[in-house]
């Protein structure tokens, strides 16, 4: 037995019938996947679109690792810098953009010595190797994605 699976983001207002006909929409994108099996997320472009396996132990451990390391308080680790990363991650491709990645995680390297930069070296080096391998990559993109969605603020609009 499969199960294929489509995840549909919106804001609270957006019509329930809307969203429903939206994660069919994924839900039919993450069937045509060989052997079905999979989750799409957020859009039908098979750009977030991921079995199963993939999904857990690929996408989920770098959600993990942003949430552990972005859940502190440190205004110079808030949504700025997920949205400039995104940014750069999406234009990887081009090198200047992967080296401008390693800039924007070393100017985030805690002064003092000690647990804190320990913890920054982890996560840095874990994030710079992600940036560079194609595969990882595409899985960071969208663990970032639902980092931003998870922690966002809801506004009543």
């Amino acid at each position: 037995m499969t199960i294929s699976a489509g995840i549909e983001v919106c804001r609270h207002k957006y019509p329930i019938y809307k969203a429903a006909e939206n994660a069919a929409s994924l839900e039919a994108r993450s069937k045509k996947e060989e052997g079905k099996d999979a989750v799409t997320l957020f859009t039908d472009s098979g750009e977030h679109t991921y079995k199963w396996d993939v999904f857990e132990n690929g996408v989920m451990p770098k959600f993990c690792l942003l949430n552990s390391f972005l859940g502190s308080t440190d205004q110079e680790r808030g949504k700025a810098f997920l949205y400039r990363m995104l940014e750069l991650l999406r234009g990887a491709d081009d090198k200047i953009n992967i080296a401008r990645c390693a800039y924007m995680l070393t100017r985030l390297e805690p002064r003092e010595a000690g647990g804190a930069k320990d913890a920054y070296r982890d996560f840095s080096h874990k994030i710079f190797g992600m940036v560079t391998d194609k595969k990882e990559r595409g899985e960071l993109i969208t663990a970032i994605y639902i980092y931003t969605y998870l922690t966002r603020k809801r506004s009543d609009d």
